[in-house]
Protein backbone atom coordinates (compact mmCIF):
# COMPACT_ATOMS: atom_id res chain seq x y z
CA UNK A 1 0.00 0.00 0.00
CA UNK A 2 1.34 3.45 -0.86
CA UNK A 3 0.07 6.27 1.35
CA UNK A 4 1.13 9.71 2.53
CA UNK A 5 2.49 10.15 6.05
CA UNK A 6 -0.60 12.11 7.10
CA UNK A 7 -3.01 9.45 5.85
CA UNK A 8 -0.85 6.61 7.19
CA UNK A 9 -0.40 8.26 10.55
CA UNK A 10 -3.98 9.26 11.17
CA UNK A 11 -6.55 8.08 8.67
CA UNK A 12 -5.81 4.51 7.62
CA UNK A 13 -6.65 1.48 9.73
CA UNK A 14 -5.30 -2.03 9.25
CA UNK A 15 -1.60 -1.23 8.98
CA UNK A 16 -0.96 -3.33 12.11
CA UNK A 17 -1.45 -6.41 9.93
CA UNK A 18 1.83 -5.62 8.15
CA UNK A 19 5.21 -6.45 9.61
CA UNK A 20 7.17 -3.93 7.52
CA UNK A 21 6.80 -0.19 6.99
CA UNK A 22 8.87 1.53 4.28
CA UNK A 23 9.06 5.29 4.77
CA UNK A 24 10.03 7.34 1.72
CA UNK A 25 9.68 10.73 3.38
CA UNK A 26 9.59 11.72 7.03
CA UNK A 27 7.67 14.66 8.39
CA UNK A 28 9.39 17.59 10.09
CA UNK A 29 6.74 17.11 12.81
CA UNK A 30 7.84 14.56 15.42
CA UNK A 31 4.27 13.62 16.34
CA UNK A 32 3.40 12.71 12.74
CA UNK A 33 6.39 10.34 12.63
CA UNK A 34 5.52 8.75 15.96
CA UNK A 35 1.88 8.28 14.93
CA UNK A 36 2.94 6.70 11.65
CA UNK A 37 5.13 4.12 13.36
CA UNK A 38 2.47 3.48 15.99
CA UNK A 39 0.07 2.40 13.23
CA UNK A 40 2.21 -0.63 12.44
CA UNK A 41 3.18 -1.46 16.04
CA UNK A 42 -0.10 -1.63 17.96
CA UNK A 43 -2.87 -4.05 18.95
CA UNK A 44 -3.03 -6.67 16.23
CA UNK A 45 0.67 -6.50 15.39
CA UNK A 46 1.57 -8.99 18.14
CA UNK A 47 0.97 -11.77 15.62
CA UNK A 48 4.36 -10.80 14.13
CA UNK A 49 7.61 -11.74 15.83
CA UNK A 50 8.77 -8.19 15.18
CA UNK A 51 7.92 -5.19 13.04
CA UNK A 52 10.41 -3.42 10.80
CA UNK A 53 10.61 0.22 9.83
CA UNK A 54 12.79 0.96 6.81
CA UNK A 55 13.66 4.57 5.97
CA UNK A 56 14.72 5.28 2.40
CA UNK A 57 16.98 8.34 2.42
CA UNK A 58 19.11 9.77 -0.38
CA UNK A 59 22.72 10.41 0.59
CA UNK A 60 23.57 14.08 0.85
CA UNK A 61 19.90 15.12 0.81
CA UNK A 62 18.33 17.60 3.18
CA UNK A 63 16.64 14.65 4.90
CA UNK A 64 19.99 13.05 5.70
CA UNK A 65 21.89 16.22 6.61
CA UNK A 66 19.23 18.24 8.42
CA UNK A 67 15.93 16.43 8.98
CA UNK A 68 17.10 13.21 10.61
CA UNK A 69 19.65 14.88 12.93
CA UNK A 70 17.02 17.44 13.93
CA UNK A 71 14.40 14.77 14.64
CA UNK A 72 16.96 12.79 16.69
CA UNK A 73 17.74 15.89 18.80
CA UNK A 74 14.05 16.58 19.27
CA UNK A 75 13.42 13.01 20.38
CA UNK A 76 16.27 13.23 22.93
CA UNK A 77 14.77 16.42 24.36
CA UNK A 78 11.36 14.74 24.61
CA UNK A 79 12.89 11.79 26.47
CA UNK A 80 14.63 14.21 28.85
CA UNK A 81 11.37 16.05 29.49
CA UNK A 82 9.57 12.78 30.20
CA UNK A 83 12.28 11.69 32.65
CA UNK A 84 12.18 15.06 34.41
CA UNK A 85 8.39 14.99 34.67
CA UNK A 86 8.47 11.48 36.13
CA UNK A 87 11.08 12.52 38.72
CA UNK A 88 9.17 15.68 39.67
CA UNK A 89 5.92 13.76 39.90
CA UNK A 90 7.55 11.14 42.11
CA UNK A 91 8.74 13.98 44.36
CA UNK A 92 5.18 15.34 44.53
CA UNK A 93 5.95 18.44 42.47
CA UNK A 94 3.84 19.80 39.64
CA UNK A 95 5.96 21.86 37.19
CA UNK A 96 3.09 23.88 35.66
CA UNK A 97 2.15 25.10 39.15
CA UNK A 98 5.80 25.80 40.01
CA UNK A 99 6.20 28.33 37.22
CA UNK A 100 2.98 30.29 37.32
CA UNK A 101 3.05 33.87 38.56
CA UNK A 102 -0.19 33.42 40.46
CA UNK A 103 1.45 31.27 43.13
CA UNK A 104 1.23 32.46 46.71
CA UNK A 105 5.04 32.64 47.18
CA UNK A 106 5.40 34.88 44.12
CA UNK A 107 2.72 37.21 45.42
CA UNK A 108 4.44 37.40 48.80
CA UNK A 109 7.82 38.05 47.22
CA UNK A 110 6.40 40.82 45.03
CA UNK A 111 4.72 42.37 48.09
CA UNK A 112 8.09 42.36 49.90
CA UNK A 113 9.66 44.21 46.96
CA UNK A 114 7.00 46.89 47.14
CA UNK A 115 5.27 45.79 43.94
Amino acid sequence: MLITIDAGGEGVDGLQHSDTLVVLQRSWKMLANVQLEARIDRIGSEKHESVHVIDVVTRGSIEETRLYPRLAEKFERLEEIQRDRARLSAAGLNPPEMFTLEREETTLMNADLGE
